[in-house]
């Protein structure tokens, strides 16, 4: 990466990719987080009601030994007032776009053309690929609801007004739903083990997809993971240019 279109697409915009994946908030809140808003005796991040969308304070909870934590700490000598996803001296960064727009044409395998007549070929290629800053925070968000996080938490972190406001942004897919079940199922097989099963009991019940079979069909579209939740193409292409892809998004 040493051309003028590489650089934008360093260890700032690797930064702010991991900001979006883990603290699953908006772009333009995320962009205002100061260093003083970063509680470590509780790892937390705040986000000021000022700064977000519904105007209601947040504490988001990060993992102290996480990828965020490291980020945090290394911004964090720059200064109390310093913004942690602002610029390389810790000044506020109103945008990224140009950053944002590179990084996925280069994620591609395109490279992006400086020229006055390239800015409509850069533009198209940009329709073409059809990927959105808010995907990132929708990928953190399907991410959680995957590893079982209950989806009232996840609400609180996205800062939903309510739980069907998070539902119709997550479509549970029927794959989450029997994992979210087989919980419950392990404990009532922990609890009530020494009760007889029935002698017809066998592997031949039917999968969920078998008795609705349109569930995950509604919204079906190949990505990484083969299936997505929404309409939102997938965001591997991007977070894989800096490691941070997963496959807990479908």
């Amino acid at each position: 990466m040493n051309t003028s279109a590489h650089r934008h697409v360093g260890e700032m915009l690797h930064n702010r990719i991991v900001g979006a994946l883990e603290l699953r908030c908006r772009r333009g809140e995320m962009l205002l987080i100061q260093n003083k808003r970063v509680n470590w005796d509780t790892c937390q991040s705040g986000i000021p009601g000022a700064t977000a969308k519904d105007r209601e304070n947040r504490r988001i909870p990060f993992n102290p030994k996480g990828r965020l934590a490291a980020l945090l700490k290394r911004r964090a000598t720059l200064g109390s007032d310093a913004f942690v996803f602002g610029s390389v001296n810790g000044e506020h960064q109103p945008t990224i776009q140009t950053a944002w727009e590179t990084l996925k044409l280069l994620a591609n395998g395109l490279e992006p053309r400086d020229e006055k007549e390239g800015e409509e070929w850069n533009r198209q290629q940009l329709q073409r690929i059809d990927l959105r800053w808010h995907d990132l925070r929708h990928e953190g968000a399907c991410r959680l609801l995957a590893d079982g996080v209950d989806i009232r938490i996840i609400q609180l972190m996205l800062g939903h007004a309510s739980i069907q406001q998070t539902q119709r942004y997550l479509n549970v897919t029927d794959e989450e739903l029997r994992k979210g079940l087989e919980v419950s199922w392990k404990i009532k097989d922990d609890r009530f083990g020494w009760l007889p099963r029935a002698a017809d009991a066998t592997d031949a019940v039917p999968s969920l997809r078998q008795i609705v079979p349109n569930l995950s069909r509604r919204s079906r579209k190949v990505g990484f993971s083969g299936w997505t939740r929404t309409n939102n193409p997938p965001v591997n292409s991007v977070t894989q240019v800096f490691g941070l892809a997963g496959s807990s998004c479908r």
